[in-house]
This record gives structure tokens, sequence and C-alpha cells, in this order.
């Protein structure tokens, strides 16, 4: 019997801690490029699906910088002006980006 209590217990504690990993909008971090709740983790090189920017970590500090990383030869400042224009960091990604969910913005 006390190992039938042990394992419920055990599985209930899991699914306490699975549920606190869920990822929903409201817990979802903002974009620097688009400013969209879209990424899981802040600076973990998340992919952006609205505007198509790799989040590696760059923010309003260092946005005239081009880093040479994942986001070649973007800079921050120039992948926003770009996403407000086009609506994708980068022109080239337009194939690939799509419109924002209610719960993003």
């Amino acid at each position: 019997m006390f190992a039938f209590l042990e394992r419920r217990r055990s599985n209930l504690l899991l699914t306490r801690h699975r549920q606190s990993l869920v990822v929903t909008p409201e817990n979802r971090f903002r974009c620097p490029c688009c400013g969209y709740k879209t990424l899981k983790v802040p600076a973990a090189l998340g992919l952006c699906p609205v505007c198509w920017w790799e989040d590696d970590g760059q923010d309003d500090e260092d946005a005239e910088e081009v880093r040479l990383t994942v986001n070649g030869q973007l800079s921050l400042r120039e992948a926003r002006l770009h996403f407000a224009a086009c609506g994708a960091s980068d022109p080239r990604f337009l194939p690939y980006v799509r419109k924002p969910e209610l719960a993003e913005r």
C-alpha cells in the first residue's frame, strides 16, 4: 500500500513540475526585434516566427552593433527598420514569417 501511495505522490509531483514548464503566451518573452511575445527564453538563440530574428542577446544598448553571428550582417537596429517596413527582420525572410497571434501582442 505504501508503494502505491509513493508512486501516486511521485506522479503528482511530476505532473506539477511539467505544468510549471509549459510555455504559454503569458510567460513568453518579447522579441527584441518585433516586440511580440514569441520567445520561450531570452537570449537563447530562439527564432522568432513573427520577424525571423534569432535572439542572440542583442538589445537596445548595442542595437547598432553588427555581431556577425546568427543574424549575419544585420544589426538589431537594421532588423527593426526592416520589420517596420516589410514585416520581417530582412526582406529575404518574408516567405518564412507569420502574423502575430493575439496572445503574443
